[in-house]
Formats: C-alpha cells, structure tokens, sequence
C-alpha cells in the first residue's frame, strides 16, 4: 500500500475537485470530491480517477498501479594481491527489478565486522580486506534485495629466510649474506631495507645488525628476516704523539714524533713518510723519529702474523711547526720637560713562544735606569727614563731574544716674547683681544703646538708655535682680569702663565620711565647705570627733530605724541645710544560718581583718568568691587582710584531702610489700604507675622516664601512678602477695632530681631 498517485485537470470552469475509486477493490471509494489531487497509500490494482469543475462539469479516466519486480544483482571480486592488503573491491553488476522509470538503484554493504555503510549511488566498494561480506541494492522507492553473501580470500603471506655464508677478515672488509624466500607467488627479489630491490640474493655487509626483505611477484613485501649478526674485526689503529712535535725556535730542527698503535694482528713497526707518502726514515721497531726539521709528517704501522698476513694503516697527519718569529715593537714618550726624567718606553712582543721578559741598557754611563745584562723583567714598561739612547732585549720562555733600539729625547724651554692688550672702548665696539708671541715647548727638530686655559677654563683645540690671538671667541671680555697659562702639548712642566687686563667698555644701558601727573600732566624720565649718570648728557627728539638737551634725564608736560625717541652721549668716549618712547597719552582728570538709589546699596563709578578703577568704601583697602552695602544711616567716604594712581573721593549720605509697620487699615473693597502687612519686606528679611485680637486669640498666619496662609490659633501668621492681611477671620469678616502682632525678622547684617505693636481695623 505504499503507492501513490498525483492528478492534474486543465480547462472548464477551473475550481477543480478530485474523486478517485478502486475498482479492483470491488469500486471501493478511495477519496469524495475535494480540493487534494495527491493521493497516496495505495495498493496495487485499477482505479477510476474523477474530475470536477465549478459547473459541475465532470470528466473521468481509469489507470493500473502495478507492484515492482524483486530486485537482484551479481557481485564480482578483485581480490587482494598480497596477504593482509586492503585493497580488494566488489562491483556489483547486471542489477534487475524494482520501480523506476527506469529504476536507479543504491547500495549499502555490511563489513565482517557487521557495521553497515551508508547507501550509495556508486556500484563498487573499495579498500577492502579479507573476510565475508553481503550487499543490499535499494531502489528509488527505497524497496530493497535479499542480502547477497560475496567472500573475499588473500594469497598466502611471503617468507624471508638470511644466513651468514663468510665472515670480516684482515683483508675482507665485508661480510657474506644469502638470502632466500617461500610463499606468495613466486618470482623473487630481495632487499636490505625493504625499499631497493634487486634480483640477486648474495649480500656484502659491514659488522652489525641486518634484516632483510623478500618481494614476491605481485610486489607483496614479506616482513623482515631475523637479525643476522655480523661481528666486528677490530682496525688496525694508530695515533700519532705531537707533544714534542714542535721546534723551539723559528728555524731549529729539533722536533720529534712517535706513535701508539693497536688492533690489528699484533707485531708492530713504524716507518716515517712525509705528508705525500715519499719515506723519510725507513721500518723500525721503535715507534720514536727524532731531530725533525719544520714539515708535514705521518706514520705507517705495519702490523702481521704467522701466516704471512699484514694489515697497515697510516697516523693522521701532522704538521711540526717553529713559532712564529719573535716580532717586537715599542711606543715611547720622550721627557716632557727639559731637564726632567719623565720619560718612558712600553715594548710589545708577538709570536715566539710567549711568556716574555725584558732587559733595559742606556748607552750613557752612570744611566741609573739601565739595567745589568743578566737581570730580566715581566713588566715591559719602563719608566723614569733620562733623555738617552737604550737597547731592549726581549726574551720568551725557551730563550728566543730580539733587540731593539730606542731614543727618548727632550723638549727646548718654553718662551713668550711679548704681550699686548687691545681694549674695547664701546659696548658696541668689536670686542676686546689680547694678543702674545709664544715659541719652544718642543723636541728638536719639530714645531710646537700648545694648549691654553684661560682663569683656568680650558680653552677648545691647540694653537700653533708664534703668535696667539684670544678674544671674545675665547671667552676674553671688558673690564675683567685674566691668567693664560701655556702649556706645550704633551710636555710635563708647569704651564707659564701670564696675566692681563680688560679695560670696561662703556654700556650706558639707556631707559626711561613714563608717569602721568595727576590730575594731568606727565614726566618722563631718562637714564642711565649709575656710574655714568654724572658724565652723560640727554637729548630728547620728537619726528626726528631735536628738542631738549640736559643732563638730568628729566623732561616735563610732554604734549602728546608717537614719534618721541630719547639719546644719551658720554660727554668723553661718546658711545651714543638712543630708544624710542612709547606713545606719550593725554588723559583728563579723573572724575567720581556714586548712585545710591538703591535701597541700602552705594555703587561707585570713575569716569576720565587712565582705566581701569579700583575703589575703597570708609578707608577700606582697594579692590575692582564698586558696590557697598549700606547698614546704617550715616555718612560714608568713597574713592576711586584710577591706574595713574591718582584718586578722588566723595562723602555721601546712607540711608538704611528697614521693615516699618502700618498702624491702620480699611479693607472696604475700594483698592486703597485694603490689607495689613509690614512696609519695606525683602527676601533677606526670612519676616514672620502673628497677628492677634484683644484678648491674644491667634486669628491666621503666613509662612514660607510668598507669604503661604496657615491656621494656628491666633489671628494670623505671615511670613515672607506679599499682599498681607484681608482683616477675615475663617471668611467673615472682622469688626473694627485694634488688633496686636509679634514681627520677627534678620537685619540686612544677619541681626535678628522681634517687635510687637498694635494696629487699627476700620471699616
């Protein structure tokens, strides 16, 4: 019942809806007309399938399901070529049955091991080992076969088989192997490693451990052979001996060799051949060659037994070396001042055999730095030498010597033959020099150059031999004393000094200051260091043109103007110097004014003089603040203070205003007078009002800012600024009469205070 059937209507009236019987099934109804036309479930056998449209309109065709075929299959099997592969494969052929048009088929397979691959499209399985397997073939309506059995069956597996036919010898390198196989299927190759093949089985091995392989003709590999064991022939050996392989000195022959044998087969001799092979010294028994000249050498060792066998081998060579020739250099300093013993030489020695000494001989008697002939140092500086001419022996450790020949001279005296001094008059002037003519310092034969410090500052570089020039480059400036101390390069002496003297040069360090005269007018005043103020005159020039000429530097009520400039001259030396003045302002006098039309407050403003103002209330210490708060009534004194310095001030009258309290009102409705509330109440006032009839009955109160009305009784209560009492008690209204209030209030100062009092009520 697995069949399934989909109908399709085209034309009529559209709207279509499917009816279908089963007519083998004696016209079994299968679905009544409606909107499916996928009918599935079904058996095999005829049906009559209906169709209607929206008009009723109805067109009817018959069709047959028929049940599918069995399906089958036959396997065939590649098999493995060698014994354990994974590599047989079954393709399954001449597949028949089931459904589809045509069918397509899908197979699965199940492993020895009874796992199941998934289906698949492909008709083979690859990578298979030995063992009994069975194939499922599926068709498109998942219909399946009868399992089919298939076996797969390997080869028998290849066998190695090795032994030794000939061991090493003396003369035989190698050993003999033969190797031979069974199994498989025949036609065999062998191997060493399981990877190169050949066609022969005789095998020359070194000493060891072997295995080896057997490959059968469909390439199947046995597994390796037992281990065949070669054992070792112990090598004729020979070590060569160089620890007296050397000559002493460059150019002796006095070197020797010998050399260590072992293995072999015993009975030893040695014969000497040169590095090409030629014979130096023929066989002997002695394994010792003595007095080697330099050369490469090695050995042969013969070595032999009573059958007439001899094996040979050859030392390594070597190389008898003679040291390197004994090389000796010297740096020296010659005395650094004449008459002294400052003088030294520093020997170095390279190659030879190291481990050096020294021996110092002066060629004038009495030299008492000269040392006797026998007598030998590690130290190879020498100092304190007298100018003189010496002789250097250098030893190394097995006696090579070398001589060397040195000469420590010593300089001429130091002269400066004369001096001069060339002063800066002005500031402006080059600056000052001075200059002197300097020579000896030096070794014969050669120029001197020195090095100079000035006031004991090293002065950069070094100055030739005659005439030095320092000046402001140097550090040489008017009006100081100074020491140059000479000093030769390399010398030792004490360096010459030799003082001299700048005279100052005249630096007027021209300036002025402008101040404006209050409460108009200015002055400017020129001038210069204090000790040229008595010996210079002033000049004042306005666009260039001259003036006023004085020696005070004062200059008075200067009209205003930007083209002003101020000159001074030492009356001997000259040396002028001029500077532009700032532009000179006219400024009218300062003016006061103070607004006290708010209430409790002064505000001070300055008007005309040189902004900007500050300002002081009753003596108080000047500030940019220009208000003052007013706290009682009485005069106060202001000044403004402008940035000339100049000031005026004012006497003013303050009125404190404070809280002042109505003694009556008439709340009749006309807008006159209509409520009760104290006069002058401000925020900092934080007012509260109790308001009370004859006999102390609390009426209303106010509280909080704005005035906010609350019961509490008595009367009334107010606090805060606003409109006041309506002179109601609860919405009626009260009869004339006097009525009593408590005021409690802060002073603008922060006072506290309370005052009661009655009012009058009338209507």
């Amino acid at each position: 019942t697995s069949g399934q059937v989909e109908l399709v209507a085209s034309g009529g009236w559209g709207a279509y809806d499917y009816k279908l019987v089963n007519v083998s099934a004696g016209n079994t109804p299968v679905q009544d007309f409606n909107k499916n036309n996928i009918i599935s479930g079904l058996a095999a056998g005829v049906y009559e399938a209906s169709v209607r449209d929206s008009n009723e309109c109805i067109e009817t065709i018959t069709f047959k399901l028929f049940d599918p075929t069995p399906i089958s299959a036959t396997p065939v099997v590649t098999t493995n070529l060698c014994n354990g592969e994974q590599t047989a494969k079954i393709t399954v052929t001449n597949t028949t049955g089931g459904q589809g048009a045509p069918p397509s088929y899908k197979y699965s397979l199940t492993y020895p091991n009874g796992t199941t691959t998934n289906r698949q499209e492909s008709n083979e399985f690859t990578g298979l080992s030995e063992g009994d397997y069975e194939i499922t073939v599926y068709d498109d309506y998942s219909c399946f076969s009868t399992p089919i059995s298939v076996t797969i069956t390997d080869p028998s597996k290849v066998v190695v088989t090795a032994s030794l036919k000939e061991s090493i010898t003396c003369d035989r390198s190698q050993a003999v192997i033969e190797v031979s196989g069974s199994g498989g299927t025949g036609g065999y190759t062998f191997s060493t490693d399981g990877v190169n093949f050949v066609a022969g089985n005789i095998f020359n091995v070194d000493a060891g451990t072997h295995n080896f392989y057997v490959k059968d003709a469909n390439q199947c590999i046995s597994q390796p052979s037992d281990i065949v064991t070669v054992a070792d022939y112990v090598d004729l050996e020979a070590r060569i001996n160089v620890d007296t392989g050397f000559v002493t000195c460059n150019g002796d022959n006095n070197g020797e060799l010998s050399a260590e044998a072992s293995g072999g087969l015993g009975n030893y001799e040695f014969e000497l051949l040169d590095g090409g092979g030629t014979v130096v010294q023929p066989r002997q028994d002695s394994n010792l060659f003595i007095n080697l000249g330099v050369g490469t050498y090695k050995i042969k060792v013969y070595s032999s037994n009573s059958n007439g066998d001899v094996c040979t081998t050859e030392t390594a060579t070597v190389e008898i070396e003679q040291p390197d020739p004994l090389v000796v250099s010297e740096s020296h300093t010659d005395v650094g001042c004449n008459g002294g013993n400052d003088g030294s030489i520093t020997v170095n020695a390279i190659g030879g055999n190291g481990d050096y000494e020294f021996n110092i001989k002066g060629l004038l008697p009495n030299n008492s730095s000269s040392f006797p002939e026998n007598k030998f140092v590690k130290d190879n500086v020498f100092n304190d030498l007298y100018p003189d001419t010496y002789t250097i022996t250098i030893k190394d450790k097995v006696g090579c010597y070398e001589l060397l020949e040195v000469v420590i001279g010593e300089p001429t005296d130091l002269n400066i033959i004369s001096t001069n001094v060339n002063n800066q008059v002005c500031i402006s002037d080059p600056g000052p020099s001075f200059t002197m003519n300097v020579t000896g310092g030096s070794l014969a034969g050669t120029t001197a150059s020195y090095i100079l410090t000035l006031n004991g500052s090293p002065i950069p570089g070094t100055f030739p031999e005659g005439t030095i020039t320092l000046d402001t480059s140097h550090g040489v400036e008017s009006g100081n004393r100074y020491v140059v101390s000479i000093l030769a390069v390399g010398s030792t002496c004490e360096p010459k000094e030799v003082p001299f003297e700048t005279e100052e040069a005249i630096e007027l360090l021209l300036d002025y200051k402008l101040a404006y005269t209050c409460p108009t007018g200015n002055t400017l005043d020129v001038g210069v260091q204090d000790k040229y103020k008595d010996v210079v005159v002033y000049s004042l020039y306005d666009g260039g043109s001259l003036i006023d000429t004085n020696d005070t530097g004062l200059f008075n009520n200067l009209p205003a103007g930007n083209n002003y400039k101020v000159e001074a001259e030492h009356i001997s030396k000259g040396c002028p110097v001029s500077k532009d003045v700032e532009e000179i302002r006219e400024f009218k006098a300062l003016e006061l004014f103070v607004d006290d039309s708010e209430k409790n407050k002064l505000i001070a403003s300055g008007n005309f003089g040189l902004p900007p103002y500050e300002y002081s209330f009753d003596g108080g210490s000047f500030s940019p603040d220009n208000e003052m708060l007013i706290l009682e009534t009485r005069d106060y004194k202001v000044i403004v203070r402008d940035d000339r310095g100049c000031e005026e001030e004012m006497i003013i009258e303050g009125v404190y205003i404070t809280i002042e309290v109505p003694n009556i009102f008439t709340p009749d409705g006309d807008g006159v007078n209509d409520t009760w509330y104290p006069i002058n109440v401000e925020d900092y006032h934080d007012v509260k009002v109790h308001i009370y009839d004859r006999y102390s009955r609390g009426i209303t109160k106010y509280e909080g800012p704005g005035g906010h009305k609350h019961r509490s009784g008595r009367i009334a209560t107010l606090q805060g600024s606003h409109e006041g009492w309506d002179g109601t008690y609860e919405g009626a209204a009260l009869p004339s009469g006097d009525y009593w209030y408590t005021i409690y209030f802060k002073e603008l100062s922060g006072q506290e205070r309370q005052i009661m009092g009655h009012f009058t009520l009338y209507r």
